[in-house]
């Protein structure tokens, strides 16, 4: 604020009249400094009135209150210094002015805070200070300064420029702390957010710490002149300070919304696509544990099955070399390869390039609107070489699990001779049964969020060593997991390569899919008896207890939510509340109830039909429809509920065909049951025959009719 009035002969112009008298450089340096000013100001004016098209914001009017501020103060004090207008009026103008210029500022400064300042504590924190400020230094110094400029000015004067000096400080500091802050926030707080590592985020920060730390040392500045006792020169130099921090505000917002818009795109791309972790994880406690698998190294014709049996010109990774490359690479490059395996193995380390993802986006059907991320699912287009290495890994754990028994026999997801349709067939045949004992089968369905991208790496890897996998094996699989980076590919434009802070499983790897069995494998491991039971295929989870009243059933269909919701919170992972079904099954409506579940504090009510593994359970007759989503639907009808089947008639599937074509999902059919080779006209009816003994079969086979009726 200017010192008030003073005689000619004081510098400091204590007194109420006549105007300074200052040599003709002090003079053209006030002169220069008014000019600088009014012209900043004007030119903030026009930006601001051309750049919003709004003008509602605190942000808005905050830059228009400090910069009139500024003009005002600069005009003051100028009629002031050369006595051009009453002394009283215009020291009150100066206050206004100042008042505008500096909290004006600080306000600026606090309501663009939220585009980088998450903590809403923090920015309370700020206007709090702010307005504590206003009272504390502005209202003192205001009426010591208006006392000075009336007749009995000694009694203010001393004071008011011992705390004039305190008021000036006191504002730099605040605005520091607002600047610090930022600064603070952009190279710690926004370094993990916005993967401060890659080229463009890495410039728009440092620009953005550019900008305060100037903002700052142009507060320094003030201090200095401020104490130097150069008091015409200071009092117009303040004015050219704000202005050009006002001006500065654009190159900061520009920033500030570049910055924005990554995290925009990040929280609905990568932020849908890859859930971040809670902060607090319930400890896994004392569980069983299995006895470490034995597995050799990996042999030459392992690989090379692997690379042979790649499709050649799939979709390449970010490197481009489809699989043909190693197709035609291998007899010259074999010996090379191996030894890189066996070596990453061994290590427990990856190259980049397998862990650089370059991400598509694919619909999931009948989601309805796919303007936002989540309806899409994101598949990671992989390193091919890498690919095979993880096949190769795939099929020993996949051999190791079914030959020492790793994980639970109700999880059919993703192995041998376990199949969606068994699954249903299995969980079909406890209905029917539960029925001729006049009980009622209530389920609950449970769906995992985000499944292979929501995966908490150090829990998954607790898990692999709690069921046996070798320790240079889960070493291995942690580097899978770490440090991997992905680009993401929307409407032919492909973004830069960032980091997955939370990358989960890559959706694309044919690793991810077994490593996630042992993921929830402790969620499933309940066996199926009279009682109840459960069955699960990849993510999608279903339990059931069975009761003579569907009433009856309330406590152990709790005591399953509860099981589900502790793995939940040990595993970071999320249930999707709006896949969570709940279903009785019963013939007699008298046995069935209406009340509905607690899950979360959320009510859950029963529904008439539930979608277990992609097929539609009614509650009366167990089977209402399917979308055949699966390869094992298409290849024996889709389930479709047609009640019989002429096996002989001319249009019906080659037998060898269907085998060949269902083995792709659950195996070999006559390693299932040799039955099948004995009467290969079964085969047509394989996934429902595959649960009946030679003995049974061969009964039915001497049937003496072309037709088989199956009843579902």
């Amino acid at each position: 604020m200017i010192s008030p009035v003073a005689p000619a002969q004081q510098p400091n112009m204590t007194g109420e009249t006549g105007p300074i008298t200052a040599s003709l450089p002090v003079d053209m340096t006030i002169a220069g400094f008014f000019a600088i000013a009014c012209y900043n100001c004007v030119e903030i004016l026009i930006s601001l009135l051309n750049r919003f098209r709004r003008h509602d914001s605190l942000y808005f009017w905050s830059i228009v209150v400090a910069t009139l501020g500024i003009v005002l103060h600069s005009i003051v004090v100028l009629l002031r210094y050369y006595s051009l207008g009453p002394n009283f009026p215009l020291a009150a103008l100066t206050c206004v002015g100042w008042y505008g210029m500096v909290t004006g500022q600080s306000v600026v400064l606090y309501s663009r805070l939220h585009l980088i300042v998450s903590d809403r504590a923090k920015t309370r924190w700020v206007l709090v200070m702010i307005i504590t400020d206003f009272f504390i230094l502005h209202v003192p110094v205001t009426v010591m300064f208006l006392g000075s400029n009336t007749r009995q000015s000694s009694r203010f004067l001393p004071a008011f420029n011992l705390y004039e000096r305190i008021q000036l400080a006191g504002f730099s500091i605040q605005e520091t702390i607002i600047s610090g802050l930022y600064i603070w926030e952009a190279s710690r707080g926004l370094k993990p957010i916005f993967a401060i590592r890659r080229t463009t985020e890495r410039k728009v920060i440092r620009h953005l710490i550019i900008v305060n730390v100037l903002v700052v040392l142009l507060d320094v500045s003030l201090i200095i002149t401020q104490y130097l006792d150069h008091f015409q020169i200071a009092t117009t130099y303040k004015p050219v300070v704000y202005s050009i921090k006002l001006k500065m505000e654009f190159v900061v917002l520009n920033k500030l919304l570049l910055l924005v818009r990554h995290r925009e795109c990040n929280y609905t791309t990568c932020g849908a696509f890859f859930p971040p972790l809670p902060a607090v994880f319930e400890d896994e406690g004392t569980r069983p544990r299995w006895v470490e698998v034995d597995m050799p190294n990996i042999t030459l014709d392992e690989v090379e099955q692997k690379v042979m049996a790649a499709k050649a010109w799939k979709a390449p990774g970010e490197d481009g070399l489809p699989a043909m490359v190693w197709k035609q690479l291998w007899p010259v490059a074999q010996d090379r390869v191996l030894h890189l395996f066996r070596t990453s193995l061994i290590d427990g380390v990856l190259p980049d390039q397998w862990r650089c993802a370059k991400i598509i986006q694919l619909k999931k059907p009948g989601k309805g609107n796919y303007a936002i991320a989540k309806p899409w699912r994101p598949i990671s287009l992989l390193s091919t070489l890498g690919k095979i290495l993880e096949a190769v890994v795939a099929d020993r754990i996949s051999y190791a699990v079914e030959t020492f028994g790793l994980l639970p026999t109700n999880h059919f997801g993703v192995r041998k001779r376990r199949s969606a349709e068994q699954a249903l067939l299995l969980f079909q045949e406890q209905v029917y049964k539960t029925w001729r004992n006049r009980k009622v089968v209530s389920l609950i369905s449970f769906d995992v969020k985000g499944a292979y991208n929501g995966v908490f790496k150090e829990r998954l890897l607790q898990r692999l060593e709690a069921r046996g996998m070798p320790q240079w094996l889960v070493r291995w699989v942690g580097a899978f997991c770490s440090n991997r980076t992905a680009s993401i590919v929307v409407n032919g434009h492909t973004s830069e390569q960032r980091e997955l802070l939370q990358a989960g499983l890559p959706q694309g790897s044919p690793l991810s899919p077994v490593l996630f069995l042992f993921f929830n494998a402790d969620l499933v491991q309940i066996r199926i008896d009279s009682k109840g039971g459960s069955i699960a295929f990849v993510n999608d989870y279903s339990a059931w207890v069975t009761r003579p009243t569907a009433e009856a059933n309330r406590a152990g269909i709790q005591a399953i939510i509860d099981r589900a919701l502790d793995w939940e919170r040990r595993s970071g992972a999320a249930f999707e509340g709006g896949k969570t079904s709940f279903v009785h099954f019963t013939r007699n409506p008298e046995r069935t109830s209406e009340a509905p579940l607690v899950i979360k504090g959320k009510e859950v009510k029963p529904k008439q039909s539930a979608k277990i593994l992609g097929e539609v359970k009614n509650a009366k007759t167990t089977v209402q429809g399917t979308h055949g989503k699966n390869s094992g639907q298409r290849a024996v009808g889709g389930h479709k509920p047609k009640k019989t089947q002429d096996v002989t008639a001319p249009d019906s599937k080659n037998p060898d065909e269907v085998i060949a074509r269902y083995s792709s999902t659950i195996g070999s059919r006559d390693d299932q049951n040799p039955a099948i080779r004995l009467y290969p006209r079964l085969a047509y009816k394989t996934p429902y025959f595959i649960l009946f003994s030679i003995p049974e079969i061969r009964n039915l086979y001497l049937i003496k009719t072309r037709t088989f009726e199956v009843k579902l």
